[in-house]
Order: structure tokens, then sequence, then C-alpha cells
């Protein structure tokens, strides 16, 4: 046994001093049982010494086993807290709130009751995890609160967003129903109330709600293009509380864009109907232009959708002038018109209608037509008469009398397609007309023949200037291919009276003579001259082929002027203009045709009609008296 320390740190029996003297037997026996009494003491001592230290170990071997104990539970705690965690988390995947606490609680208490069941038996060890185990768990319990508490605000969260959302793109599609609108809020106000939020949360939902809804009504308004609505979104009071009057602001941008977008949007469109239409008449044209027929509904109904896509107005004008063709054509054409009788007829009809009004846009195109088919038609036969004429005086001859029976306009119009200036030698009597040839070859050979020395030893043409004088105002009014057309037949004719006469050098009465029968002048069989240049009022005056200066003169004089003005308002003195006013041939005065005539000063005022601007016209008739 081992000795206690007080025994062990005593002093040994070896160690007692001796006394120098002995005790006597006496004395010594009387000390005997003393030193038992001490022996036996001192046994007890050892052995209670060794008890207590034996008990001191088994108390250290258990404290020993109760804290490797508690280590291992606790060991044994920290694995089984991570264990439930994932069982915990397991649970919440499941998405199953309504079962999550039961299951969990379970699952605590399951494993709670393991780990209570592995602890030893010892209570002290049992005891030393009774409050850890509590807390654990009501850790977990408060963890679970908050989970659920989160997923229940996120739930209602999500809930709420998704009603909102849906009452949004409503919105959005009804930005018109404000009704509807209204009634969608009130819903969403009685589904926030079921939540129970606080106050400020509610506020928070409410005002997204209102935003996300307004802010769609918006948007449905812009994809809808109604720029309107938008502006008028813009200015309401509700809105700009709402959204904020930056918001406002931008609405209005928005709006503009839109307009914009709108605007370039419509010119595409008008652009692309404009374009569809005009190929539509494009291709009806071109059906007419290789001899297809056109029906009247297609023609009309491609007229139609080419105004109401703003084609503009000329192509439109130039359609219908096909399709005039196309009738012109089958009526006026070769098989149904083979000499131009009807052609002629119809243009003259229309011609005596433009004298007396404005033709109508229908009667316009069709004039344009007839006159195209006409030239056509003179075009051909002059490509059939130029081989005819062969450059000389006999083969215009020709030309001219195979055009004998054709009107008058007829024969010039496609004299001159034969030869320029030809058709101007056609309306001549026949022996002005062989004159006028001859001379005209004989300028051609020689063009100086006519012409005289200047002042500077070169030669000179004195024709420009007689030519313009003896017409004198009317010459102002002439085409200049006109004005030069007729002065070379006046050149031809002078050339031939001068070669007949065997005169040379400039002539001014003989030129003024051949310039009268160039422009028409002609002497009757009572040796009177009509037509051509003659002196009216003392001013020089084109002559209808019928009438004389005299006639001219008198039928003016009895004209009371009573429609003719100034300038549209104000009446004219007759005395002056009788005085001071030339009267120039506008139209007609052809054999038998009446010559109308406008009246013009010297500094090239025009009389008008009364109550217009359009020229004053006087028409003088044949015969008349």
């Amino acid at each position: 046994m081992a000795l206690t320390p007080q025994l062990a740190q005593g002093p040994r029996l070896g160690s007692i001093p001796l006394p120098e003297r002995g005790p006597s037997i006496a004395e010594a026996a009387a000390t005997i049982p003393q030193a038992l009494a001490n022996a036996n003491a001192r046994d007890r001592q050892v052995d209670a010494r060794e008890a207590q230290i034996a008990h001191e170990i088994a108390l250290r071997e258990q404290a020993d086993r109760r804290s490797t104990q508690v280590s291992q539970g606790i060991v044994a705690m920290e694995e089984g807290r991570v264990a439930f965690e994932r069982r915990r988390d397991d649970l919440r995947k499941t998405g199953d709130l309504t079962g999550y606490r039961g299951e969990a609680d379970k699952a605590w208490g399951e494993w709670s009751a393991e780990f209570l069941a592995a602890l030893p038996a010892d209570p002290e060890v049992r005891q030393h995890f009774t409050a850890p185990l509590a807390r654990m768990g009501a850790t977990f319990a408060r963890d679970d609160d908050a989970w659920l508490g989160g997923q229940k605000a996120g739930l209602d969260a999500q809930a709420l967003t998704q009603l909102a959302n849906s009452h949004a793109v409503a919105a959005m599609g009804g930005y018109k129903d404000a009704a509807a609108i209204e009634e969608r809020r009130k819903t969403f106000v009685e589904f926030l109330d079921t939540k129970r939020l606080d106050p400020n949360r509610r506020a928070l939902a409410l005002d997204a709600y209102e935003k996300a809804v307004r802010s769609s009504v918006i948007d449905g308004a812009e994809n809808a293009g109604d720029v309107a609505a938008m502006r008028a979104f813009g200015a309401d009071a509700s809105f700009i509380t709402v959204l904020g009057k930056d918001y406002a602001d931008t609405v209005n941008d928005r709006a503009g864009a839109v307009e914009r977008a709108q605007a370039v949007q419509a010119r595409a469109a008008a652009a692309a109907a404009e374009e569809k239409a005009g190929e539509a008449m494009a291709a009806l044209s071109q059906t007419i232009e290789i001899g297809g027929t056109v029906a009247q509904k297609d023609a009309e109904a491609a007229i139609a959708a080419a105004r109401a896509a703003k084609v503009p107005e000329d192509r439109i004008i130039a359609f219908q002038g096909k399709l005039a063709t196309q009738s012109i054509n089958k009526a006026f054409g070769p098989a149904a018109d083979p000499d131009g009788s009807r052609t002629r007829a119809e243009l003259m009809s229309l011609n005596r209608t433009a004298q007396q009004r404005e033709l109508t846009s229908d009667e316009s195109i069709r004039h344009q037509r007839l006159t195209a088919l006409q030239g056509k038609r003179r075009a051909d036969d002059a490509a059939l008469l130029k081989p005819m004429a062969n450059k000389t005086a006999q083969g215009d001859l020709t030309v001219l009398g195979e055009l004998r029976g054709r009107s008058r306009d007829e024969r010039f119009a496609v004299a001159e397609e034969v030869r320029p200036g030809l058709g101007y030698i056609g309306l001549l009597d026949g022996a002005t007309r062989q004159a006028a040839l001859e001379g005209y070859y004989d300028l051609k050979a020689n063009p100086d023949l006519i012409k005289t020395k200047g002042k500077n030893g070169g030669l000179t043409d004195p024709t420009k200037a007689a030519f313009r004088a003896h017409l004198g105002v009317t010459a102002g009014q002439m085409p200049e291919s006109a004005v030069e057309s007729y002065r070379g037949v006046a050149n031809a004719i002078y050339a031939k009276l001068q070669k007949d006469g065997g005169q040379s050098g400039w002539d001014a009465r003989l030129y003024a003579h051949a310039v009268n029968k160039a422009m028409g002048a002609r002497k009757g069989d009572d040796g009177v001259w009509r037509g051509g240049i003659g002196l009216v009022g003392n001013r020089h005056v084109w002559l209808p082929d019928w009438g004389s200066a005299r006639d001219v003169e008198a039928m003016i004089a009895r004209n009371p002027f009573a429609n003719a003005t100034y300038d549209g308002t104000r009446a004219v003195d007759k005395r002056d203009v009788m005085a001071n006013f030339t009267p120039v041939l506008d139209a007609g005065g052809g054999p038998g045709e009446p010559a109308y005539y406008v009246f013009i000063n010297a500094a090239g005022q025009e009389l008008k009609r009364k109550g217009t601007r359009e020229s004053y016209r006087f028409m003088l008739v044949p015969g008349a008296r």
C-alpha cells in the first residue's frame, strides 16, 4: 500500500537519536505499550492515507471517463446538428410550408431522442447536455420561425407582384377603359389587405402597383400610337402624382417621338401606296401600248386607287391619255378612219369648242390624242411622199398634188413633214406656189442671190428687217419659226420675181409685194386683193383669206367693243382702240372660216374680256356686212 504524503514526509525510525545513556529496564518496559500504541496509530494513519489516495485515483479516473464521454457527446452533438440541418434543408426544398414545421419538429424529436439514448447512464454526463440540447432545439425553432416567416412574406410579395403584373398587362391592352382599371385596383387592394402587412409595407406595395399600372397604361397608348391619349395621361394630375413630373415630361417626349414615327410611317405608306397605284397604271398603260385592251372597270379602279394614293395628277392624266388613245385608236385608227376625215372633223369640232370655252379635262386629253394620232398619220404619209419630192420644184409640186383634196391644215402639216417650208408654200395659189418653189431652189443653189452690199462692203440680208416691218405687230405675236418660214417663202417669191423681171439689187416695193403674196394675198376676178397683209386703220394687218383690208376695217368699225376692257374691269374707249390698237389675227381666217382677232397696242398691251384676264377676241364672219 502506498504511503500517504503525510506519512511519507514524516521522520523515519532510523533517524531517531539515542540518548547517551539508555533508560532502565523498568523505564524501558514502561514505554513499550506506548510505543506499540504509537506504532499502531502510525499504521492506521498509513492505511487511511492509502485509502484516500485510492479514492482520489478513482475520482480522477471517473472524471477522465466523464470528460471523454462528454467530449464524445459534444462531437456526436455537432455531427447530429449538421445532419439535422441537412435534413431540415431537404424538408425546406420540398416547398411544403404547411407540413414543414411538423416534419421539422418530428425530425428534431427523433434525433434528440437518439442522441440522449446514446449517452451513458451517468447522470452527470447526461446533465452536461441537457441545457445545450435545449438551446440547440430553441435555436432551430427560432430559425424555422424566421424561415417560415420569410417564406410566407416572399410568397405574399410574389402573389402581390403577380397580381400587379397581370393588372398592368390588362391595363396596357385596355388603356382606354378607366372603369375596368379602377375595378382591378379595388381587387388588388382587397387582396393586399388579406396579407395584414404593416402600414409602411402596405403603402409601398400599393405605390408599386399604381406605378406599374399607370406606366402600362401609357405604354398601351404608345403601342397603339395614340398620341392624344399619351399627352392626356402626361398632363393628368393623378399620373403626375404617382409617376412624378419628370416622368410626365418624358411621356410628352415619347408622344412626340411616336408622332414623328407615325409621320415617317405615313409618308412611307403613302409612298408605297403611290408607287403601287402608279405601277398598276403603268402596267395597264403597257397593255395599251402593245395593242391590248383595258376594260373600263379596270381603268376606273386604277384611277380611283391612284387618286386615293395621291399619285401626282400629271401621271393620272398621262394614264387617262393612254385610255383615250385606246378609245381613239379604236374609233379613229386606220381601220375605222382610213382617210383621216373623221379625225379631222373631230379635231375641228374640238377646236371650235375651244374658241368658245375652255375644254374640259377629258376634251383636252381627247384633243391631244387625236392630234397625236393625226400627227402619226401625217408622219406616215410624209414618209411615203418624201421620195416623190426628189429635192426639186417639180417633185415638191408632185407632193402637193398628192395632198390635193385634203383639208388646208392637213395639207400644211403633211407637206411640212416632207420638207420644212413646203407646207407654207402649199397654202399659196397655183401660180404663186410655182413661183415660190422655183425661187426656193434658186436660193438653195445661190444663197446670196438676194443679199446686198453693206456699208462695209460685205453682203447683208435686208429681208429680215423688211419682212418684220411689213407684218408690223403681227410678227411679234407669231412663233419665231412661223415668222422665219413665211420670210423664207417671201424671199423665194422675191427671187423669182427679180429673175423674171431681169432685176438685180434691192427693191423694197417688190419685196413688199412678195411678202404680201407669201402671206396669202390673192387678186380676185373682181380685181380686189384679199388675204395677205393689208392696211387697216393705217396699220399692217394679216387679213383672212376671204377678206380685203376694206372688209376687215368695216367689220371692226361696226364692233361696239361692249365686252372689251383694258384690264378686265375698265371699259375701253372705242376711239382709243381704233386709233392705237392693231387687230392681230389669232385663229381661223382660212377659206370660208371665221377669223378671230385680238387687239394689241404698240406697247404690247392687249385688250381683255370683261370680268376676266382672258384676251378679248372679235370674230369676223365671211360674207358679213
